[in-house]
């Protein structure tokens, strides 16, 4: 497995199917020539989903002009109740792909126990991908997830799986205990959108900028999920040939993370303490409730963390794109915005929180900074 992987949801020409016919030569050219520009450069992991619309369809037209073993293709499947459903869009990723087999199938979104259930139950979408396995159709079989680090733990727990996509990156570590469990179970660790979901690192903020100097922020934080012996590869969501560039200057430092690292993570903790003082930089998570234990299900770890980004870093574009998007994007980033907060009680679920009583008055904050237009998930658009 190469330490980047091409991922497959940004070249694609539209998020629905639509026949072949109506992909515009041009974009069908890009996609392709980013295709080959990945396995150019040693990224032969190519990586898209059922989900993805016409990505599946526009590989098919590539992928085939590569010795197949020169390949490692990986797709990606929603699980429903209906298995033979979940077997029926296997069935046409195989056909849009134009291949015989993948060498990895995920089941796409383990988020809740409802999905994890859908996955794992007898009969379910994970005894259909094994007897995909078994025909020679698949060579092992994973899971993705945008969910929290107990649900994630308690699939990797299951010992049913050979890899975990997942997100961690410097902005957001909540899910190293869940890439302990993985190392644990011998599982394969992929880091999802480590520059995109990982800070809108390709348009960074001057402030994060000099902090990262003198890497870019896209390369320290390449460089810091890959110092992690247990993050074996992290997707670039490659829209164009030219957007694995930047990404290639960190393979020639990875030998010298120890001696590159260590000040940058200073700088970067540095800002945060005289941003935001140290007692809140070191102990603002504790006793938070989950979403689902919060009066208004307002997500408030999620909204203080981005508050912290936009304060600390000057990630307010970062900070605005992400707290938009709550409400919105069901399990795949749930809970609520803060516009409600003062109508709410949350002397009860904040009881825990050694910052219980200034903690309302910063979700208003941070409402009153980032609130703006709502923001629909990519597959939504």
């Amino acid at each position: 497995m190469p330490v980047f992987s091409c991922g497959g949801m940004r070249y694609q020409y539209k998020w629905q199917d639509v026949p072949g016919w109506q992909i515009p030569r041009d974009n069908q050219q890009n996609l392709a020539a980013t295709i080959r520009r990945a396995v150019e450069v040693g990224i032969n992991h190519i990586e898209t989903a059922r989900g993805y619309g016409t990505s599946e369809l526009q590989l098919g037209r590539i992928l085939p002009s590569f010795a197949r073993e020169q390949l490692i293709v990986q797709t990606k499947i929603n699980p429903s109740d209906n298995a033979r459903e979940f077997g029926g869009k296997f069935e046409q990723s195989l056909k849009n792909l134009q291949l015989d087999y993948v060498d990895l199938l995920a089941v796409h979104g383990i988020n809740n126990h409802q999905t994890m259930q859908q996955s794992i139950r007898p009969g379910g979408c994970l005894d259909v991908a094994r007897k995909f396995q078994a025909q020679g159709k698949v060579r092992f079989i994973g899971f993705s997830t945008h969910g929290q680090s107990d649900i994630i733990g308690q699939a990797i727990a299951t010992n049913q799986f050979d890899y975990v996509n997942l997100h961690w990156y410097y902005i957001n570590q909540n899910n190293w205990s869940a890439i302990a469990a993985a190392q644990r179970h011998d599982m394969g660790v992929f880091i999802i959108s480590p520059s995109d979901k990982g800070g809108l690192l390709y348009k960074p903020p001057q402030k994060l900028v000099d902090l990262c100097a003198p890497l870019s922020p896209m390369v320290f934080n390449n460089l810091f999920c890959l110092s992690h012996s247990q993050v074996h590869t992290l997707s670039i969501g490659a829209a164009n040939p030219q957007d694995f560039d930047e990404h290639l200057k960190t393979l020639d430092l990875l030998e010298r993370a120890d001696e590159i690292l260590p000040s940058i993570l200073a700088r970067l903790e540095q800002a945060a303490i005289a941003a935001l003082g140290e007692y809140w930089v070191k102990t603002w998570h504790l006793g938070l409730p989950k979403f689902n234990a919060t009066p208004g299900n307002v997500n408030i770890p999620v909204i203080l963390w981005l508050r912290n980004l936009a304060i600390a870093y000057d990630m307010i574009e970062y900070a605005k794109m992400r707290y938009n998007i709550l409400g919105n994007a069901g399990d795949w980033f749930p809970g609520e915005k803060a516009d409600k907060i003062h109508k709410l009680n949350l002397q009860q679920c904040l009881a825990n929180s050694p910052h219980a009583k200034k903690i309302p008055a910063l979700l208003q904050d941070a409402h009153n900074l980032l609130s703006g237009a709502n923001v629909q998930r990519l597959s939504q658009q």
